[in-house]
């Protein structure tokens, strides 16, 4: 009887531990494999399609990858997961299904994308696991996206352009400056000789004009001792005259 109880337990036991021993192991993943991720929404067509393809290629690729899925539809902490993973891309992310792979991302779902996925797979399949993409873990780890050669060049370009562009603002103002400046002096040196000019014009003016003065008083004393001669020669004559009569009275 104690057998009996004893087996009865046993496989009740068992009952309840294989079930969620299978579902434990569905939820582990190979760290051999690709982690392949896939975000959709319950109900959505194209989320469906999407898992019918890779359900399809597990018998073929299924030791190549690990598919991952996250509703985000009724789950909001998955939701609001897709939203880090959109920041951490630099992208929007518009709607599910949204695919990863290693460092590709496909939004939607095509079956012309088929042979594209499956070689994305092995592509990653093929790095060593510390070549490998996962932007997943690295969101979950809080990892700075790294930049890529092209973005540290861009980079340097526009840090190179934003540095032209102020120096040549520096230049250009300092440029205006020294021409404002110049001609500053310029104006002032033209000043100056416009002064000296006038000045001397000025000097020359007074001196033609003391000269036409003294010309004039030169010319008016000229004439009064001319006047003054001829009024002696009157007044000499007159009196010779007088003599003369006097004279001729005399007598």
């Amino acid at each position: 009887m104690k057998k009996i109880k004893t087996l009865i337990i046993a496989l009740l036991l068992f009952a309840l531990i294989v079930p969620f021993s299978v579902s434990a192991e569905e939820e582990t993943t190979d760290s051999s494999k690709v982690n392949v991720y896939l975000f959709r929404g319950e109900g959505c067509g194209f989320c469906a399609s999407a898992l019918s393809f890779f359900d399809s290629i597990e018998e073929e690729y299924g030791k190549y990858y690990n598919l991952i899925t996250y509703e985000v539809w009724n789950d909001v902490e998955n939701a609001e997961f897709l939203n880090q993973v959109a920041e951490y891309l630099d992208t929007t992310i518009n709607g599910v299904p949204f695919i990863i792979i290693g460092d590709k991302t496909y939004p939607g779902f095509q079956e012309s994308w088929g042979e594209e996925i499956k070689q994305d797979i092995i592509n990653e399949y093929n790095k060593s696991v510390e070549e490998r993409t996962d932007i997943i873990e690295n969101v979950k780890n809080g990892i700075e996206p790294e930049k890529s050669s092209t973005d540290v060049v861009i980079s340097l370009i526009s840090l190179a352009l934003v540095a032209g562009i102020i120096a040549f603002i520096v230049v250009a103002r300092k440029g205006n400056s020294d021409e404002k400046k110049e001609k500053t002096n310029i104006d002032e040196t033209k000043l100056d000789e416009e002064e000296i000019i006038e000045e001397k014009i000025e000097k020359k003016a007074r001196k033609i004009t003391t000269s036409k003065s003294n010309s004039k008083n030169s010319s008016t004393k000229t004439s009064t001792t001319k006047k003054n001669n001829t009024n002696n020669k009157e007044t000499t004559k007159t009196s010779n005259k007088n003599k003369k009569n006097a004279k001729k009275n005399t007598k």
